[in-house]
């Protein structure tokens, strides 16, 4: 195992940068749609937030940190009355925090992984857009339409200029103004506003404490690690594992579907 993990080290001259925190000037909720497995038509959805300061902007899921609230009031409810811990219907979310530099062209991916937190310095990459001249009405705001590719798939975007910011959802940037709708060419990968909030009271904070590593290393360790039995397919032949009490053993002739990602949101460039 710690060959494995030697994989995702690497050291760095110059740390990305130190305890960068920002009040974010605007908080935009959105939904987030993909097409991950093509053959049963599963489309995943999440809601995810996005906040928004001068120069740092920080991209994440808002269902995980709602899941998370609950999860710790219904265990300090326990421990204050007795009894089971109710945690209701714990539903899959996307762990990573995207955070950019939007004056350096920077991306840090805070990834969560293996109960390490791992650091991924990227360089942020450039999107060409070609903006034209449709327009059209988002929760208020008069937003301009651009299309662009980005690894693989060509996206229409809608940017408000009234927000003046390039930021946006995930790793889709470069618009003079707050991207507030994002939609692939084929609807398979889709980010669509909920709501929009300007001066949130919230802080933005790039982590500082973790494993600093490249994607490239990154991806070769949870690749070592699915490849030494660690795949979340295994779970198919654990005779003792059991979601909401049913036991999801092949013995009780019931099949699990696992989704799989055969149809990833990064195709290539």
């Amino acid at each position: 195992m710690k060959k494995i993990l030697l994989f995702a080290i690497v050291a760095f001259a110059n740390v990305f940068i130190s305890n960068a925190q920002e009040k974010a000037i605007i908080k935009v909720i959105y939904n987030f749609e993909h097409v991950r497995d093509t053959i049963v038509n599963y489309r995943y959805n999440e809601e995810m937030g996005l906040l928004v300061g001068k120069s740092i902007s920080s991209y994440y899921s808002q269902r995980k940190l709602t899941q998370d609230s609950i999860s710790r009031k219904a265990w300090e409810q326990a421990e204050i009355n007795g009894g089971n811990v109710n945690l209701g219907v714990i539903l899959p979310t996307t762990t990573e925090n995207y955070f950019v530099l939007l004056r350096d062209k920077k991306l840090l991916i805070a990834a969560p992984y293996q109960q390490e937190l791992y650091l991924i310095n990227n360089q942020l990459e450039p999107i060409k857009w070609s903006i034209n001249k449709n327009t059209k009405n988002i929760k208020g705001y008069n937003c301009q339409q651009a299309i662009g590719k980005f690894k693989g798939r060509t996206y229409t975007a809608w940017f408000a200029s009234e927000l003046p910011t390039n930021a946006g959802p995930w790793k889709l940037n470069g618009l003079p103004g707050l991207i507030l709708e994002a939609t692939d060419l084929h609807n398979e990968v889709r980010f669509m506003v909920k709501t929009i909030q300007k001066m949130p009271g919230q802080f933005i904070t790039i982590p500082t404490t973790g494993i600093k590593t490249n994607l490239k290393d990154f991806n070769k360790m949870t690749k070592a690690y699915s490849n030494g039995g660690y795949s979340t397919n295994s779970i198919l032949s654990n005779p003792d594992l059991k979601i909401n009490g049913q036991s999801i053993s092949s013995s009780n002739n019931k099949r699990v579907h696992i989704p799989v990602i055969n149809n990833p949101i990064e195709k290539s460039n």
